[in-house]
C-alpha cells in the first residue's frame, strides 16, 4: 500500500480521527482497507459513514448492509445516513449537496472535522473533461483537490474533505482489490447514459488508455491548482482593502483572473444569485460601463469600479453614518475614512490649493451629532465664496467622474443642511472667519 499522508498530516489525523465516506464501490473499499492497514501500523483510529440515497431500490439496501458487515468484521464504527431526493433532475448534484449538509450536521454533533473520500486520479481527469466541455475558466481547470475546506456560511461550520487517492488510477485500485480477493459492490447506475458524468466516463475516459498521458495531465492539473491558490491569496488581500470601490489605476494592474474573481464575489454580495460567467465579465473590460445583473450593479468610469445594488442607487436619502463626537470613522459601504479634529485659530493653516485633503469649518455654529448621507445630485448647495448651485454642477466643476458622484459622502447637521462635501467643499454658512473661536478640521481618505 502506498503512503497516503505525510508525517504531519498523519499526526493531525491521529489527533483528530477522521471519518471515511464509504459507498461500497471499489474506490471506497480500497480506501477502507488502506485505513485498516494504517490503523494497525500507525494506530490511526477512524469511523465510517455510509449514505443510502434509496435511488436503486434493493441494490441500495444491499450496499448499506455490505458496508455495515464490513465495518463490523473489522471493528469499525459505522454511521448510516438516509437521503431521499425529491428532485428528478440534477440528481447527482442534489445528492452531493445533501451529503455535504449531512456532514455539517455530523461535524456539529460529533465534533469531527476531517472526512475522507475515495476520489482518485480518473475522477480528477473526468471532472476536468466535464468542466472543459462547459467552458470552464482557470478555477474550473483545478478539477478536484486533494484537500478542500467547505464552509457553511449560515451556521459558521466547516468540514475538511481529504482525497488521498487523487494520485492513483482506477486500474491500480481494481488490481489491488482483485489480487487480494477483496469484495466490493457495483453501482448499476454508473452504466446509465442519463448522467453527463457517465457519458464522459464511457465515451472519453474508458478510451483513454495511455497511462503516461494521464499522469502528465494530472500533474498539469496540480500545477493549475497552485496558480489558483495564488489568485485566491491575492483575492483575499484585495477583499480586505477594497469594499465597494476599486480605483481605476489599481483595477488596471490586476490580472483578468483576479479581477474576474473579485467581480464575481461583489456581484453576488449585491444580490445577483445566478451563476456569473466569464462573458459577463468580458462585457465590462476595456470600456466605461453600467452593467445590471438582477439587483446587482457594476459601474466603471475614470475614477474606478463600483459595486452596488439597485436599492442603494434609488435610496439617495439613506443615512450612512451618525457622527456623535470628534474622531475617526469608517463610512459604511465604502470603507472610506473621515477624521474630525478640533483645532484653535492659531493652528489653522488655510490650504493654498484645492488638492488638500483637509477642509476647515467653523465649529461655533455646528452642533453634534452630524450625519453622513449620500449625494442627491439635484440638491442645491452654496459653497464657500460661490453662488448656490446643484451638487451635480459642483461635481462637474471639480471634474469628479460621473459614477463617483453617486457615492460621494455629504456631511450634514441635525436639520439636514449640507455643511460640507468631505475632500471637496464646505458650505458658505460654516466658513472660518476672523471671529471664529473653534475650528473643525476634516480629513477625508477615499480608500483605506
Amino acid at each position: 500500500m502506498i503512503s497516503l499522508f505525510s508525517s504531519n498530516e498523519m499526526a493531525l489525523l491521529k489527533k483528530e480521527p477522521p471519518v471515511l465516506l464509504v459507498s461500497g464501490g471499489p474506490d471506497s473499499i480500497f480506501l477502507f482497507h488502506a485505513f485498516c492497514e494504517l490503523k494497525k501500523s500507525h494506530a490511526l483510529d477512524f469511523e465510517v459513514i455510509h449514505f443510502n440515497h434509496h435511488l436503486r431500490g434493493p441494490e441500495s439496501d444491499d450496499e448499506q448492509q455490505f458496508v455495515k458487515n464490513l465495518c463490523k468484521a473489522n471493528g469499525i464504527k459505522c454511521h448510516i445516513r438516509h437521503i431521499k431526493l425529491l428532485t428528478k433532475t440534477g440528481v447527482q448534484e442534489a445528492a452531493r449537496k445533501h451529503r455535504l449538509e449531512n456532514l455539517y450536521l455530523f461535524q456539529k454533533r460529533h465534533h469531527t472535522q476531517h472526512f475522507i473520500t475515495a476520489h482518485h486520479g480518473d475522477d480528477v481527469l473526468e471532472t476536468l473533461v466535464m468542466r472543459q466541455e462547459r467552458g470552464a475558466g482557470l478555477k474550473g481547470f483545478t478539477s478536484i483537490r486533494r484537500k478542500q475546506v467547505h464552509f457553511n456560511e449560515s451556521s459558521d461550520e466547516f468540514v475538511t474533505l481529504w482525497r488521498p487517492l487523487v494520485n492513483l488510477f482506477k486500474e491500480d485500485i481494481v488490481q489491488y482489490l482483485e489480487k487480494r480477493a477483496q469484495q466490493y459492490c457495483t453501482d448499476s447506475s454508473n452504466q446509465s447514459p442519463t448522467y453527463f458524468r457517465n457519458r464522459v466516463r464511457h465515451d472519453v475516459m474508458n478510451k483513454w488508455t495511455d497511462l503516461n498521458a494521464k499522469k502528465h495531465v494530472l500533474t498539469s492539473v496540480q500545477k493549475i491548482q497552485i496558480f489558483d491558490d495564488y489568485f485566491n491569496e491575492r483575492l483575499r488581500d484585495c477583499l480586505l482593502h477594497y469594499f465597494f470601490h476599486v480605483p481605476i489605476d489599481v483595477w488596471n494592474t490586476w490580472p483578468d483572473e483576479l479581477a474576474f474573481r473579485f467581480y464575481m464575489i461583489k456581484m453576488h454580495e449585491n444580490g445577483y444569485q445566478e451563476q456569473i460567467e466569464q462573458k459577463h465579465f468580458e462585457e465590462t473590460k476595456d470600456k466605461f460601463v453600467k452593467q445590471v445583473l438582477g439587483h446587482a450593479i457594476f459601474l466603471k468610469d475614470t475614477a474606478g469600479c463600483y459595486f452596488t445594488n439597485d436599492h442603494f442607487l434609488k435610496n439617495t436619502a439613506e443615512q450612512l453614518l451618525v457622527i456623535k463626537n470628534l474622531g475617526a470613522y469608517i463610512i459604511p459601504k465604502s470603507g472610506s475614512l473621515i477624521i474630525l479634529e478640533k483645532i484653535t485659530p492659531e493652528q489653522y493653516d488655510k490650504p493654498s490649493n484645492q488638492k488638500s485633503s483637509y477642509l476647515y469649518l467653523s465649529l461655533d455654529n455646528v452642533k453634534f451629532p452630524l450625519h453622513i448621507t449620500r449625494a442627491s445630485l439635484t440638491e442645491i448647495m452654496k459653497p464657500y465664496g460661490k453662488g448656490s448651485m446643484p451638487l451635480k454642477k459642483l461635481f462637474q466643476s471639480r471634474r469628479i467622474p460621473k459614477f463617483e458622484r453617486l457615492f460621494w459622502p455629504i456631511l450634514r447637521d441635525q436639520t439636514g443642511k449640507i455643511l460640507a462635501l468631505p475632500g471637496l467643499e464646505i458650505g458658505d454658512s460654516v466658513r472660518v472667519s476672523s471671529k471664529t473661536k473653534a475650528i473643525l478640521r476634516i480629513q477625508y481618505i477615499k480608500t483605506l
